[in-house]
């Protein structure tokens, strides 16, 4: 039998406080309806102004334009009194069911180590025991004090503007959601967990979507271990450089193109993330390409074997500014005359591939070698791929690579 999900498994846990959350959840998504409202009325007001006696108003009775604006006038003070009013609530419910859930769960928790085995506890951390107790449950009501409503509101926005664009012109609508941004989003903490990293970074996720003009492809993990501050990394030059941390992601060679930090949202990057701003899809792809990372001790000969199994590319993560030894060398000039395209990234984490400070780099220049500047080994693999499947030859092939795309290559 599969573990229920985490979210169901809470929402289960408070079942004797359903009522409250449902109408918790009802004024977080009033307040969000009258929040949306004011742009709505400012617009009958300028065609009220525009239009005069033809304007949407009238077709309901009301003819003369200053009716129209002292009814508009009404409206928006009852709105702003109403969205005031349904703040203030969600933000009572919410809190104290948050408060009264953490109290709940902490009792439960405390009640069930009692009823536990004396042998149980000399396996257990006391420090761990004690985050569970602490920390973990802090997690679940921050959470349900802010989290739950952010994610309402957000959805309510996009369900709510979604279905007055496509009322209003179905085109403008398909044409105004193209271009938002492909998101990956994840946890370093599993959703199994109160402490959990998963709400905050989808959240986040969310934002970048609904509150910015981000176009391009982005991973949104935490940003440092605190739960304040969200980074929002350009797919095409962020790592993971730690096994475990939340902050284990981490734009490479700059700052994340965008920080989410609590309320507001900081932009980092001065340029778009596609330098084409045209839409020219190129959906070919071929995956005969290999990513060698050179080491002392590397067997030339595997070169040898990926030519007999009918590659076309090589990209070499070489040492420092873009080297191999020269037991290599005979094994290159083999692939070069069979056809190969050969390019160079390095094994650092940061800077720029610069082949014609030493000799050796200038040697693998003369073999054919292509050095790809700062690009990360495995975008360079992957748009090599792409590259090779949109090229009739390597010419081709090495003017797409060297093309700044889709930022793949930092300033």
């Amino acid at each position: 039998m599969t573990e229920q999900a985490p979210i169901y498994r809470l929402i289960s846990h408070m079942k004797e406080r359903r009522s409250t959350m449902w109408l918790a959840t009802l004024f977080s998504i009033l307040n969000k309806i009258f929040d949306l409202a004011p742009p709505l009325l400012i617009g009958a007001a300028v065609d009220v102004v525009a239009r005069q006696e033809e304007s949407v108003l009238s077709n309901y009775g009301y003819t003369d334009p200053k009716d129209q604006l002292i009814i508009l006038s009404i409206l928006t003070v009852i709105i702003w009194v109403f969205e005031s009013l349904f703040e203030y609530i969600y933000g009572v419910l919410w809190r104290n069911l948050a408060q009264t859930v953490q109290h709940e769960l902490r009792l439960d928790a405390y009640s069930h180590i009692q009823e536990l085995e004396m042998a149980w506890f000399s396996d257990q951390s006391k420090g761990e025991l004690m985050s569970i107790l602490n920390d973990d449950i802090n997690q679940l009501e921050r959470f349900l004090d802010k989290g739950a409503n952010e994610l309402l509101q957000v959805g309510t926005t996009v369900v709510i503007i979604s279905a007055i664009f496509f009322y209003i012109s179905p085109a403008i609508a398909i044409y105004s959601i193209i271009p938002i941004p492909v998101v990956f989003v994840g946890s370093q903490r599993s959703s199994d967990r109160p402490s959990s990293d998963a709400a905050l970074n989808l959240i986040a996720a969310t934002r970048l979507i609904v509150e910015t003009d981000a176009r391009g492809v982005y991973v949104v993990m935490h940003h440092n271990e605190s739960d304040d501050t969200i980074s929002c990394h350009l797919g095409t030059r962020v790592r993971k450089n730690h096994t475990s941390k939340r902050s284990a992601f981490e734009t490479v060679g700059n700052d994340p193109a965008f920080l989410i930090l609590n309320e507001k949202i900081i932009k980092n990057s001065t340029g778009e993330f596609f330098t084409d701003q045209s839409f020219n899809p190129r959906l070919g792809i071929d995956t005969k390409v290999a990513l060698v990372k050179y080491h002392p001790g590397y067997e030339p000969r595997q070169i040898d074997t990926l030519i007999d199994l009918g590659l076309k590319a090589i990209i070499f993560e070489g040492t420092g500014l873009g080297h191999v030894g020269k037991t290599m060398y005979d094994a290159i000039k083999k692939a070069n005359q069979n056809g190969l395209f050969l390019g160079m990234t390095s094994q650092c984490i940061d800077g720029r591939v610069r082949m014609t400070v030493y000799e050796s780099g200038r040697d693998l220049l003369e073999m054919g070698i292509t050095p790809l500047e700062n690009m990360i080994p495995e975008v360079a693999l992957v748009k090599t791929m792409w590259a090779l499947g949109n090229s009739k030859d390597n010419n081709g092939l090495k003017k797409l690579l060297l093309e700044n795309i889709a930022s793949e290559f930092s300033e």
